[in-house]
């Protein structure tokens, strides 16, 4: 899944100290998803809900509150708001869900047709050329334009969904090239099954039979004493419904 304005995200929790290692891993985690709607994202975080447009996910238990906007179909997160339970207690719900909205579910991206006069009309009305982004004010022009086109959803015309799969594209890499996400967001395989193991209320027990009988191994693993091995990385990638490549 594309996690997108996640320069945004970073620069919001190096607010709070004590959520650093577990957004870095919140991040990985989104980057290796291929969920398919909100049942898939609470096999993982069992705390997440939606919120009009929005997917709401509790961090840190119920101290912060961390917004996406998310297009399972074109499987793209929008960061939108990290706040504490303080602020979001007394924010407005935003985001109506729209009607007509279809809810049917495709695996895979459609080869779309476009029409070249309305691929250019879309380009004049939301003020953009599509280029390489060089600056910060490039970066938030292309954020705007993107956040509008990801609310749409499934009302998307087939021009500005185009348009929406070459935003992120390049609002990736400026982000990875300008916020350095790839090295911040690193972290080691026990840390990710750490933040997994929080976010899904899954007890080290549970993980008894499932990664191995043992108590012991499964405890010096969690706490990073033991390397997680390939075959035991695909046991807890089937178990949590997520990718083995974050446990190696």
């Amino acid at each position: 899944m594309h996690l997108i304005s996640a320069g945004k995200l970073k620069k919001a929790a190096s607010k709070y100290p004590d959520v650093a290692t577990t957004i870095k891993a919140f991040c990985k985690t989104i980057d290796q998803a291929e969920w398919q709607s909100l049942i898939e994202v609470q096999q993982v975080y069992r705390d997440a809900e939606a919120v009009g447009n929005f997917t709401v996910f509790n961090i840190k238990g119920n101290k912060y509150r961390l917004i996406l906007d998310i297009d399972y179909e074109e499987q793209i997160a929008y960061f939108k708001y990290f706040l504490t339970h303080a602020e979001y207690a007394v924010r407005p719900r935003v985001g109506a869900r729209r009607k007509g909205m279809r809810t049917e579910e495709r695996n895979g991206k459609m080869t779309l047709t476009i029409n070249r006069e309305n691929y250019l009309k879309l380009l004049d009305q939301v003020q953009l050329i599509p280029k390489i982004i060089e600056t910060e004010a490039e970066y938030e022009q292309n954020l705007a334009v993107a956040e509008k086109l990801i609310a749409k959803k499934k009302n998307r015309a087939p021009e500005e969904t185009t348009l929406l799969r070459l935003l992120v594209k390049l609002i990736e890499d400026y982000e990875e090239n300008n916020y350095n996400l790839k090295e911040w967001r690193d972290l080691p395989p026990h840390e990710i099954l750490q933040h997994l193991l929080e976010v899904s209320h899954t007890k080290q027990a549970d993980l008894v039979g499932v990664v191995s009988p043992s108590k012991g191994l499964i405890s010096a693993i969690v706490n990073g004493k033991r390397a997680i091995s390939k075959e035991q990385a695909k046991k807890l990638g089937k178990y949590f419904k997520i990718s083995p490549s974050l446990f190696i």
